[in-house]
């Protein structure tokens, strides 16, 4: 770590250069030493104050609730295990530091990074602005013009001709009033004489016109000493302009300064609205005094709540207003499943996420009064099948959509209304087919199998499963008796399934890109091809048979010239027939 004190010479300045600096340098330098006792008392508090500390909290990976109690209590000491005696030996006190491990990992952890960096930031931008309003007294080519300067305004001021001068011009400006006022004197006195005693007129004007005798401004000697400090000055001002250094250094760092505090003031505008402090509440109690309820209803972002049954959940929850996320697990009761209401959550209107885990018999109709800004919706029926999902076509911005253990036999409708859905979790269901699936993009993924599943959509038409990884293709695939465009571009493909030739509706086949080192006479069977792409592949020889497919021409065959020709002349002569 560097200490302030190798700082020191650029804070450092002598009194002279004071004369230079503008009033706005003079207040930057308060305004800088401020800063670096600011920065320095923070960094104290930082390195000297250990003021938070850890505890123990048991967090089970699927759900809070679900923890039993035992889990937290001392387990007994096992049978075999009482016979021992406890062994001695000497106390090292490393638990201590393992406290004080975590103390400092939960430091960093829990605190925003810009609360801990906060102080030592201000240390380094004040040390910046520091060593840049005095770069310039610093700096070869400009500190010594300057102290030139300071040692010739010094020899001006020290100079006696400079402390003579200025006296006699004082003096002269302090002259012509007094004159003016001693010969208004004169002309009284005379006029005052002449009414009286004339004997007394003469000595008065004599007294008031008599004047000491006036001294020579610069004698010879003087005058040859400031004749050459004249000179000196002269030959200073014509070096200084001739190479504007000065001038430029200046303004450089000025510049610079400028670009600081506009860097300083952009970061903090930016990662100021970012900071964010998170406290979690476990195990908390559900029924707050009226105080608490007014202190979390703007600030509460995250709650998750377990009950009996749903009717439990106290009211003041429906009415956090800066509420993001809302988990609730409970059931409702029998008599009230199948109709599943909840209270209003018009009052939530920060809510991104909802997760509701019951035995609802639908979706609840108050989810609608998100339906604005709700991104993420987690239904867990535990088994019980959800029959209504009607609700769900309001969730105009709906990005996240699970419907987990819902008995669901097939994706509802309502699913494809919603234009923003991007994912789609359907886990634990009884699903069968999925029949009414036309077109199914799964492109520029990273999949590296297909589900044998995928056969079961009767319906399809269209499947698109170009730059993947897959390295082979499920049997299943011969089920989709209506497909007719399948792309496997850029994959890993070494082969094709026999059965993918059953799909006897097929008219583009795209295979470009792969590791294919063959292909399979097979393919005659698709009788409706018109477009098949083999770029790029292992291939050696091309099958006489795609003479069989009646709708490729040349023009949909997309291969190596090399492998064209190696076609038998009556299969090219077909293709290239009109």
């Amino acid at each position: 770590m560097i200490p302030v004190a190798e700082f020191k010479q650029f804070t450092e300045q002598q009194p002279a250069f004071k004369v230079l600096k503008p009033w706005w340098d003079v207040l930057a330098e308060y305004l800088t030493v401020a800063m670096l006792m600011i920065g320095v008392f923070g960094c104290t508090l930082q390195v000297t104050q250990d003021k938070i500390i850890c505890l123990p909290s048991h967090e089970p990976r699927e759900n809070l609730s679900e923890a039993p109690c035992q889990q937290l209590l001392p387990r007994g000491v096992s049978e075999p295990m009482g016979d021992l005696r406890e062994l001695s030996g000497l106390k090292n006190n490393l638990d201590l530091q393992q406290y004080s491990f975590i103390n400092q990992l939960c430091y960093e952890t829990a605190l925003h990074w810009y609360a801990k960096y906060f102080p030592y930031l201000v240390v380094i931008h004040t040390l910046i602005f520091m060593v840049c309003t005095s770069f310039w007294f610093k700096f070869p080519g400009t500190s010594s013009k300057i102290e030139h300067f300071i040692s010739i305004l010094g020899k001006c001021f020290d100079s006696p001709w400079t402390t003579r001068a200025l006296s006699e011009v004082s003096g002269e400006n302090h002259k012509g009033p007094a004159a003016t006022t001693a010969g208004q004197a004169t002309v009284t006195l005379t006029t005052t004489a002449g009414e009286g005693e004339k004997e007394k007129v003469l000595p008065e004007p004599e007294k008031v016109v008599t004047e000491p005798p006036a001294v020579t401004l610069l004698d010879k000697k003087e005058g040859e000493q400031a004749k050459a400090l004249f000179e000196k000055v002269k030959k200073f001002r014509v070096h200084v302009e001739e190479g504007d250094i000065l001038y430029t250094m200046y303004i450089r760092q000025m510049v610079l300064k400028v670009c600081k505090f506009l860097a300083i003031l952009v970061y903090n505008l930016v990662y100021v609205g970012k900071i964010s402090f998170l406290v979690a509440c476990l195990h908390s109690p559900a029924r707050l005094p009226f105080s608490s309820q007014i202190f979390l209803r703007d600030r509460l972002k995250v709650i998750r709540i377990k009950c009996e049954e749903l009717r439990e959940v106290p009211l003041w929850v429906f009415g956090l207003r800066g509420l993001e996320e809302l988990h609730l697990e409970g059931l409702f009761p029998p008599e009230l499943a199948r109709a599943a209401t909840l209270e209003s959550l018009r009052e939530l209107k920060q809510l991104k996420v909802l997760s509701l885990r019951s035995n609802a018999g639908k979706v609840p109709a108050s989810v609608t009064d998100v339906a604005g800004h709700l991104q993420r919706l987690s239904l867990h029926n535990d088994g019980a099948r959800l029959l209504a999902l009607n609700s769900l076509k309001k969730l105009a911005v709906l990005r996240e959509l699970e419907l987990v253990a819902c008995g669901l036999e097939r994706i509802p409708h309502a699913v494809f209304s919603l234009g923003a859905l991007q994912e789609l979790d359907l886990r634990d269901n009884h699903l069968r087919s999925i029949r009414g699936l036309e077109q199914l993009y799964l492109s520029h993924n990273k999949l590296e199998t297909l589900p044998t599943q995928l056969g079961m959509c009767s319906s399809l038409r269209l499947l698109d499963v170009s730059h993947n990884g897959l390295h082979s293709l499920p049997a299943e695939l011969g089920l989709l008796q209506n497909l007719q465009h399948l792309a496997l571009s850029y994959n890993a493909l070494e082969f094709l399934p026999d059965e993918l030739f059953f799909c006897r509706k097929l008219r583009t086949l795209l295979l470009g890109y792969n590791h294919l080192s063959q292909l399979a006479p097979q393919v005659g069977a698709l009788r409706a091809l018109s477009r098949l792409e083999l770029k790029g592949n292992r291939l050696e020889a091309l099958p006489e048979e795609l003479g069989n497919c009646g709708g490729l021409k040349k023009s949909g065959l997309l291969v190596e010239d090399t492998l064209y020709d190696g076609l038998p002349a009556e299969v090219r002569d077909r293709m290239e027939a009109e």
